[in-house]
Order: C-alpha cells, then sequence, then structure tokens
C-alpha cells in the first residue's frame, strides 16, 4: 500500500511538472518572439563577427537596447546619454540601480533603435519614462567587496 501511494503522489507531481513545463513566462514568450524575428530577417545573417575592432553596428542589430537620457540644462531638446539597459517587455526596461537616478532626478527619455546617439534616423524611436520602480535593493556591506576575491574569482 505504502508504495502505491508513493507511486501515485510521484505521478501526481511528475504531472504538474510536466504542465508547468509546457506553460511559458513572458520572458521566455519575449526571447522566442526575438529569435523568431531574427530568423526571418536573413540578410543580417553576414555582416563581421567584431564589433568593437571595426565598428560595424547597424541599424537592426542590437533592437532590445535601450538607451537612458537626461535633459540637458542648456537644451531641453538636447538629452545626455548616461545609461543602458535592456527591453524585457513592450513598457519595461531593465537596468542597474545606480542607472535609475542621476542627481536625484530619474531619466527622461528612452531610447530605441539607436546605432549613433548623435543622430536620429528613421528608426529611432524616443519614449518618454513615466515612472522609475526599483524591484530590489541590495545593500553592499563596505566600500569594496574586494574580500570575496581570490585566484578564481576577480574583476
Amino acid at each position: 500500500m505504502r508504495l502505491t501511494i508513493s507511486s501515485l503522489l510521484f505521478a501526481l507531481v511528475f504531472v504538474a511538472f510536466v504542465r508547468a513545463q509546457a506553460d511559458q513566462r513572458i520572458s521566455q514568450a519575449k526571447c522566442q518572439d526575438y529569435s523568431n524575428w531574427a530568423k526571418s530577417n536573413p540578410s543580417n545573417c553576414n555582416r563581421p563577427a567584431s564589433l568593437i575592432l571595426q565598428n560595424s553596428v547597424r541599424v537592426g542589430d542590437y533592437p532590445h537596447v535601450a538607451f537612458m537620457g537626461w535633459k540637458t540644462e542648456n537644451d531641453p531638446n538636447d538629452y545626455n546619454f548616461l545609461s543602458f539597459g535592456s527591453l524585457i517587455s513592450e513598457q519595461y526596461i531593465l537596468t542597474v540601480a545606480h542607472s535609475t537616478k542621476f542627481g536625484q532626478k530619474k531619466p527622461d527619455i528612452v531610447r530605441l533603435g539607436a546605432v549613433d546617439l548623435n543622430q536620429k534616423d528613421q528608426h529611432v524611436k524616443d519614449y518618454e519614462v513615466s515612472e522609475v520602480t526599483p524591484i530590489q535593493t541590495i545593500p553592499h556591506v563596505g566600500p569594496t567587496m574586494i574580500s570575496l576575491w581570490s585566484g578564481y574569482v576577480s574583476p
């Protein structure tokens, strides 16, 4: 009897696990959408791999990169792009905590589709930042974390 109950419990847990795997999270669905989009644009595949040495970033290479801009003091139509993040859904940008405020001020815009921040072409879209919501704050102990470094872990 004990073996039968254990087997039944295992079967129920296994079925629940398999069912949970079938339902995709939003992040997984968005990753799949991006993958499908990339596969549907084969003309993007034959380009140099080295971005640093050849500076060959083209429009559409990194559509998920979001540059965060703050209005300049002299010209309200000009922005200083001081940080960036990743577009993770239609309404959310993921970035590091210290990029959410400069001088106690949230970013004014998010720019998507940019290759050159000094030029705004037809592919570039600017969006106003309506809200900045920190999800989690991790306290840092001490001025550095050098005590954690070793021969295996280092900057």
